[in-house]
């Protein structure tokens, strides 16, 4: 039901990165890469070029900042020219129109969108062959200018509000000029002195302008294409590492289902599980004080120390009315709980008062009701609770969440469900973080190579 999702398939095949489907170049060519590396990198205590070092690849060495007097400036219309191509033939439908998206570079509007957002006739608008590059003339947050993206796929058409360029591949590998433009800040630089922008925020700037700007590259595209391929082989573990965080992402809602209906038991356990009130099995905590770490509650990761959250601090300078919570507590916003505002607490420490803290009784394992309070027929409970007119108003007090009943295993059960869930969670924690640690390698290297 759940294949198993290889992480360092080296050879996976990526016709849009490379442009020539069921080809990979080995390793063997490349520099480095650091997926490649005999030990895993660890990019929390070293920057990413000590990461590669001290994980002694068995290939050469990686992409290096570029100091050579063999990289040039180059004027964009030097290697690009505007394309004119037009579906006047009717070749291109409404399902072959193209989005140009800053984090998914050109893709089926379709297939992205779920929908086609064209006009009656398509028979004008611009064809985009893989290769060819798109300056979209529209802003985002990051990009204020536009961007510049890289067919990679099949081909396709693009409004005629798009500029369409062809690139002369004898002087420059397409996948190279996407990587160059790859960070906004080398692509607001570039389109900066370029543009004008309109009262409406919009781009007034031809098309053939776009191209006076200059770049910095290797004219050598043999080097060109190494480099676009090192990066390929790193986007494919990075892809990689994603799709098996999802999957165990999968797998989890699949047996939280399974656990708490009781299709699935672990061997051993035969008992049946019996109802009981949670006021039966938690108490409240009481204890004031305005002493300990400051520690907040999220839907995403539970009980957290309030520093670790990118936030402005808003609690209150007294803090002789906080709430004291020791560890194996479940902690829960009063307002949130709705919605899966709840954790075990892995601290001890304060929290603000409109929290509550629950004090685990001798039948209960605190990480088992963690996970069960994320179940979705849990938040519909804790939402029909909650008092409040509306939802910005609800809030479930222990006396109401008292009276809620829940169907229960024994300690060991509850004990080795938890442990099951929670191995889970630490698994897809740390393929999360692989993915997260290729990114910033990817990054690091993109800044050092372009300058």
């Amino acid at each position: 039901m759940f294949p198993r999702v290889p992480l360092d398939d080296a050879n996976s095949t990526h016709s849009r990165r490379t442009g020539q489907p069921g080809t990979a170049a080995p390793l063997s060519t490349l520099r480095c890469n650091p997926a490649t590396a005999q030990k895993s990198p660890h990019v929390n205590r070293q920057t990413p070029n000590q990461t590669v070092q001290s994980s002694r690849c068995k290939h050469s060495h990686p992409p290096r900042k570029n100091t050579s007097r063999t990289w040039q400036q180059r004027k964009l219309e030097e290697l690009l020219i505007p394309a004119k191509a037009k579906n006047v033939d009717g070749k291109f439908t409404k399902n072959d129109v193209l989005s140009v998206s800053g984090e998914f570079g050109i893709v089926n509007q379709i297939a992205l969108k779920g929908k086609s957002s064209a006009g009656e006739s398509v028979l004008l608008y611009s064809v985009v062959n893989w290769g060819d590059a798109v300056y979209t003339k529209s802003p985002l947050k990051e990009a204020p200018y536009g961007i510049i993206k890289v067919n990679q796929g099949r081909a396709g058409i693009v409004s005629t509000l798009y500029a369409v360029y062809t690139l002369r591949q004898h002087l420059i590998v397409p996948v190279f000029l996407e990587l160059y433009f790859d960070s906004n800040v080398r692509l607001n630089n570039y389109l900066k002195p370029l543009v004008n922008k309109g009262a409406k925020n919009d781009m007034k700037v031809k098309n053939v302008d776009v191209l006076k700007g200059h770049i910095h590259i290797t004219p050598n595209v043999v080097e060109q294409a190494r480099i676009a391929e090192f990066f390929r082989v790193l986007d494919d573990r990075i892809a990689a590492a994603k799709k098996k965080a999802d999957l165990l992402k999968l797998k989890k809602r699949y047996y939280l289902q399974a656990i708490f209906n009781q299709r699935l038991r672990f061997k051993g356990f035969t008992e049946p599980w019996q109802q009981r009130k949670l006021g039966e099995l938690f108490k409240e905590r009481s204890e004031r004080s305005n002493q300990g770490e400051l520690i907040s509650v999220t839907i995403t990761n539970g009980v957290v120390p309030a520093s670790s959250l990118e936030r402005k601090d808003n609690s209150s300078e007294d803090k002789s009315n906080y709430k004291q919570v020791k560890t194996g507590d479940i902690a829960y916003n009063t307002m949130r709980m709705w919605q899966g505002a709840s954790g075990v607490s892995p601290y001890s420490g304060i929290l603000s008062p409109a929290y509550t803290v629950l004090i685990p009784s001798s039948e209960v394992s605190s990480s088992f009701f963690a996970q069960m309070f994320k179940l979705v027929r849990m938040l519909h409970l804790f939402q029909r609770y909650s008092q409040g007119l509306t939802s910005d108003t609800w809030n479930l007090k222990y006396p109401l969440l008292s009276e809620i009943r829940v169907t229960i295993p024994s300690l060991a059960e509850q004990e080795r469900i938890s442990e099951f869930l929670v191995l889970n969670d630490e698994l897809t924690a740390l393929v999360k973080k692989k993915a997260e640690d290729l990114q910033k390698i990817k990054s690091y290297y993109l800044q050092q190579l372009f300058v």
